[in-house]
């Protein structure tokens, strides 16, 4: 054994000799050093630069510099190079013996093939680790500059791509081993490596054959940094190993005589037995995942796996109904495309691996207007179409009336959409979304799984007066941010059951509705209708209300009820290329004692945008404790003269009984009733929340959107929306200045390139020497 590696060793060492006394290798190390160095420093001088501007800076800043964040973090960046390099760095391991014949003399000698591979493997290792040691050089620069440091993300980051190296090694090695033309080697070293890369995308629509592609694929086994799963590492120590053994394997059957299916039939089998291994060990029920960075930053919050706990001994069931004429959605949930979508709930099947997924396809008329079947066309024909073209049996395809038979998913546009089930019979709606990443969240993951054992909090808005509704999503409409399924932030999505409810003599407001608003009204209530308002309110349940501009005789009663009056005008403030009537409304200090988040907008004066506003005025003798929330900005004032807004330019009068202060235009009312506080909103505008409000486009941000959440959850008493916030991290600064830039640029883009180049130089000629 040991004259074994001795003889390994010798291999390797006159394989490094040969290959250093090319300029391949020195040229590899200059230019991958050169392309890091340039990458390295652009982030971090977007990053001083960024300090700079917005004096801020970010927790957790080694995984944001070596993983994820702006720019091309480390990790990616080295992984996106490698590829590239090791086509030229492995092309020569063994076709160079064959070209010049050399390989017969290794065959004569007392050296076994698998001596020769491993010799000839042992040589790339060794480089690799050069390269690492490069890497090695920019990650420790970090820990000198960073506060607080995560060393187990970066070490076990550095161990993951040196493994990619020996991957990438073993397969030159192999494609070396079937050619004497070194560069045939390296474009098919290239090829292979391409392939590995992409064919988890192969055969995705079978399932059995998804699972063993996708398991072959490099791409989804990342550099395993902070998060180590037993099955990304077996797999680097067995596809290694897989073509190893072919490239042994390829040079004994030079030696041999034997019928080309029985070395057909040797490959087979050890192909068969690695990727069988592999897939043995990938399943969630298999894997083993540790998470190494500071507080487990990787993995859920601690608040998420507390409601997954909640689950445990209960089946969870995660079914995905995939109407395939959805155009913006279904692409991403064709059986191509399952893995990738179930990898979304991976953090949850870590700790649930007896997580059941289900896809239910069908068609149906997509009811938002977004489907690929086109004006006039045959459904049924259309979605044959569908299906053809995806990869999908159109038997295995349900029609509109039997998807009805199993859940009517109208009420959700007939768009793709999934159910969560406990064993219970527990279930609620988890939606995909409008923005860049469609994909629900670890929020709106563990807020599904909270309401499905805490119930959501059910508002409700009164309609049938003229109010603005939160089922409609036109301009004048409040649906935007309560009803919106395909909005993130919507309530509906963060824990709440939005309603509207018809308010008549005859139909009552339900026993259950624990928030209910009442937005801008234009037809007034009858006695009987605003008893059973005043029934609701007596009963200590919260309350919204919002006034409009000349609402005060619809509105007037209900407001004195609380001690409010809407003053007579309309706000504006004059602003050079604005809308006089729009108003950028201030938080106001004593907020804070509402909610903290307040108090930093007051500081920040971050405004609240209020079109057509009215000022309120309020007592104290109705048995409220009542805080001003939110003010008119300094220089507006109450328009009373002035209709035409467009023709004419407002002039404040005060003999007309203007009024040039700051006014109230949302209060906060509390009080103590049936042992618990009472909480009510009174807002002097109904725009403010609507669906043309959020559709405007500012170069200033506003708080309209999170006031809409903030104002909610402060009725539901911080329920829901359910935040899942991370232990602040302490590597937090970067101890650099922004001057230091160009001393940064210099040292790593031009003197260690430069360096290395230097090294190459000194032994070229010292060997020109010998």
């Amino acid at each position: 054994m040991l004259q074994d590696m001795k003889t390994i060793y010798r291999i390797a060492k006159s394989e490094l000799n040969s290959l250093f006394c090319s300029p391949i290798a020195w040229l590899v190390l200059v230019i991958f050093t050169f392309q890091m160095s340039m990458a390295f420093t652009d982030r971090i001088i977007w990053e001083l630069k960024d300090f700079v501007i917005n004096n801020r800076e970010k927790d957790g800043m080694t995984a944001y510099f070596l993983l994820t964040g702006f720019g091309t973090p480390l990790f990616p960046g080295v992984l996106s190079y490698l590829y590239l390099y090791f086509p030229l760095l492995t092309m020569g391991l063994m076709s160079r013996e064959f070209s010049s014949g050399s390989i017969k003399l290794l065959y004569s000698s007392p050296i076994t093939s698998t001596q020769i591979v491993l010799g000839k493997y042992l040589s790339m290792m060794l480089y690799g680790l050069i390269m690492l040691a490069i890497v090695t050089v920019y990650v420790v620069f970090y820990m000198f500059v960073l506060k607080d440091f995560d060393y187990p993300v970066a070490i076990t980051g550095l161990i993951g791509i040196y493994l990619i190296m020996c991957l990438y090694s073993a397969v030159g090695l192999f494609v070396s081993c079937l050619t004497s033309y070194q560069v045939v080697a390296a474009i098919g070293t290239f090829a292979a490596l391409t392939i590995l890369q992409v064919i988890g995308g192969v055969l995705q629509g079978v399932d059995f054959w998804r699972d063993i592609t996708y398991w072959i694929c490099s791409g989804p086994h990342g550099p395993i940094a902070g998060l180590i799963n037993s099955g990304d590492v077996l797999y680097y120590f067995l596809m290694p190993a897989l073509f190893i053994g072919m490239s042994i394997m390829k040079l004994q059957f030079a030696r041999q005589s034997k019928p080309w299916y029985t070395k057909v039939m040797k490959y087979l089998a050890l192909v068969v037995v690695i990727v069988g291994i592999g897939y043995a060990t990938s399943r969630r029920t298999t894997v083993c995942i540790t998470d190494l960075s500071r507080d487990e930053q990787l993995t859920l919050t601690p608040k998420s796996r507390d409601i997954l706990e909640r689950f445990k001994g209960q089946e969870l069931t995660l079914t995905t109904y995939v109407n395939i004429m959805d155009e913006h959605m279904a692409a991403k949930v064709f059986p191509k495309s399952r893995i990738g979508d179930m990898s979304v709930f991976s953090k949850y099947y870590r700790f649930k691996p007896d997580m059941k997924f289900k896809y239910i396809y069908y068609y149906d008329h997509v009811l938002n207007g977004h489907s690929c079947c086109a004006p006039g066309e045959d459904l049924e024909e259309a979605a044959r179409k569908q299906a053809k073209v995806n990869g999908l049996d159109f038997d295995d395809v349900l029609s509109p009336e039997e998807i009805r038979k199993i859940h009517d998913l109208s009420g959700e546009n007939n768009q793709v959409v999934r159910t969560l089930e406990d064993s219970e019979g527990n279930w609620t709606y988890l939606r995909m979304f409008n923005d860049l990443n469609p994909y629900p969240s670890e929020q709106e993951i563990s807020v599904a799984l909270l309401r499905m054992k805490d119930g959501a909090v059910k508002m409700g808005s009164l309609y049938g007066h003229g109010e603005r509704e939160m089922n409609k999503s036109g301009d004048r409409e409040i649906g935007w941010l309560f009803t919106n399924g395909s909005g993130r932030g919507s309530l509906i999505n963060q824990g709440f059951d939005p309603i509207s409810v018809p308010l008549t003599e005859e139909w009552e407001i339900p026993d259950d509705l624990q928030i209910l608003l009442i937005i801008d009204p234009k037809e007034p209530f009858s006695t009987v209708e605003l008893e059973k308002i005043r029934a609701y309110v007596a009963s200590g349940r919260h309350l919204i209300l919002a006034t409009d501009v000349n609402r005060s005789e619809i509105t007037g009663e209900l407001l004195a009820d609380f001690g409010v009056k809407a003053l007579p005008g309309m706000l504006i403030q004059p602003r050079k290329d604005e809308d006089p009537t729009n108003i950028n409304a201030v938080f106001t200090p004593q907020a804070g004692g509402i909610n903290p988040m307040f108090a930093q907008w007051a500081n920040r004066n971050y405004p609240l945008s209020m079109t057509g506003a009215v000022g309120l005025s309020y007592t104290m003798d109705k048995g409220y404790d009542v805080v001003p929330l939110v003010v008119s900005p300094v220089g507006s004032w109450t328009e009373l003269e002035t209709t035409d807004f467009e023709g004419e330019v407002p002039v404040f009068n005060p003999k007309a009984g203007e009024i040039n202060q700051q006014l109230p235009v949302v209060l906060a009312l509390t009080r103590q009733l049936n042992g618990k506080e009472q909480r009510i909103l009174i807002f002097g505008d109904a725009d403010w929340m609507t669906t043309g409000e959020f559709s405007k486009s500012r170069y200033y941000g506003v708080a309209n959107g999170p006031l809409t959440t903030l104002m909610c959850s402060w009725m539901a008493d911080y329920q829901y929306p359910t935040y899942f916030p991370r232990p602040a991290q302490p590597d937090n600064h970067l101890k650099l200045s922004y001057q230091s830039r160009g001393t940064l640029k210099v040292a790593f883009v031009v003197v260690f390139p430069a360096v290395i180049l230097l090294l190459y130089l000194l032994v070229w000629f010292k060997r020109r020497g010998e």
